[in-house]
């Protein structure tokens, strides 16, 4: 079963058809690369993938639970910001949501990792000022 799917999607600016019918799907564990000129639907197709648009028609379906990420394709950064700063906050924001995934998924009675673990997580967390 496809963790995502698109069928027969269409998206247009004004008079310009971006996505004309397309079907798109993604499985489990596959990569995808899109390539094509200027103009031609990609960034939009990637952004109804991600939630941040909707196509005029067609069908958009996702597995539940499933949880997409995007990085702009003009990303903004604090001008006075290291590249380490910059790459620091982006992982601290991936760690908070990989904890709350992991959270969820505890069972009943789960026991606390160790201290010795739980201080060497510490030290990474300081490491990337997190």
């Amino acid at each position: 079963m496809s963790l995502y799917f698109i069928t027969d999607a269409q998206l247009a600016f004004g008079h310009v058809a971006l996505l004309d019918h397309a079907d798109f799907s993604l499985e489990a564990g596959e990569r995808v690369g899109l390539i094509g000129r200027n103009g031609t639907g990609k960034s939009s197709l990637l952004k109804i993938v991600a939630g941040l648009a909707a196509p005029d028609d067609g069908l958009v379906t996702r597995q539940n639970e499933l949880s997409t990420v995007c990085v702009p394709q003009e990303p903004e950064f604090d001008l006075d910001a290291s590249v380490f700063d910059v790459v620091a906050s982006g992982l601290s924001e991936a760690r908070a949501a990989r904890r709350i995934r992991r959270r969820r998924a505890r069972p009943c009675g789960y026991a606390q990792r160790p201290a010795a673990r739980r201080s060497t997580r510490a030290h990474e967390r300081a490491a990337v000022g997190a």
